[in-house]
């Protein structure tokens, strides 16, 4: 069975799906079984096998979805005696963004209730430190 055509997109988004299709022919004169795979970097990502009458040809559609590393590979479409490839990049998906100044961490209050620390020698002239707007601190000198 050779593969003669491919239709792949060029970019495909880590773990969504996305099509792949093949045309695959039989140039011999008996019919012919055989497993077309898509491979992504030589890693078979998805197979399935195709029966193609002697001298006819059939197209194939593969859902694809590469679950790893992001980067620049070779992909293609393969049988066991052709094959078809090209390059493709697989991008991951936009990361939820944090709005700037959005608090990551949450501090608990410890004994005294309020969070706050309060110095315990040096009396009046002591600073003590208060949690301020947006997670900013503010050292006041009492």
């Amino acid at each position: 069975m050779v593969v003669t055509e491919l239709d792949a997109p060029s970019t495909i988004v880590q773990d969504e799906n996305s099509t792949v299709s093949a045309t695959v022919v039989n140039p011999g004169t008996q019919p012919v079984t055989d497993d077309v795979q898509y491979r992504v970097a030589g890693t078979a990502v998805v197979t399935e096998s195709v029966t193609v009458q002697p001298g006819e040809s059939t197209t194939v559609e593969l859902e694809v979805s590469p679950g790893f590393l992001v980067g620049n590979f070779e992909h293609g479409i393969y049988t066991s005696s052709s094959a078809t490839f090209g390059p493709v990049e697989v991008v991951s998906r936009t990361p939820t963004e944090t709005t700037p100044g959005t608090p990551t961490e949450t501090a608990t209050p410890t004994e005294g209730g309020t969070g706050a620390e309060t110095p315990t020698e040096g009396g009046a002239g002591a600073e003590t430190p208060t949690e301020g707007a947006a997670g900013t601190e503010t050292t006041t000198v009492g």
